[in-house]
């Protein structure tokens, strides 16, 4: 099982919510937790965390939210997939 980490920043708080809820629809299925929107570095950060054991998922989840970073000027941080063993993102394939 891997969890990915999704981190955004953005300065405008009605767009944070706004996208946050668009996440929330998009990985209801898929969706663990949403942590609340804080206030960090002078722009407005959340996270969401993707559980899923499909790798496909994993990377059609990246595809996608950077695909936000290019429509929604957002801040695409980072994207980290966890498991009990360590895993090479590059081996990773559909």
């Amino acid at each position: 099982m891997y969890n990915l980490k999704l981190k955004y920043n953005n300065n405008d708080i009605k767009g944070a919510i706004h996208l946050l809820k668009e996440e929330k629809a998009k990985l209801e299925n898929n969706l663990i937790d949403v942590k609340k929107i804080v206030q960090k570095n002078g722009g407005f950060f959340r996270m969401l965390t993707y559980k899923t054991k499909s790798v496909k998922k994993i990377n059609q989840a990246e595809i996608m939210l950077d695909q936000f970073t290019v429509y929604e000027d957002l801040d695409f941080e980072t994207a980290i997939m966890e498991s009990n063993e360590a895993v090479d993102p590059k081996k990773l394939v559909n």
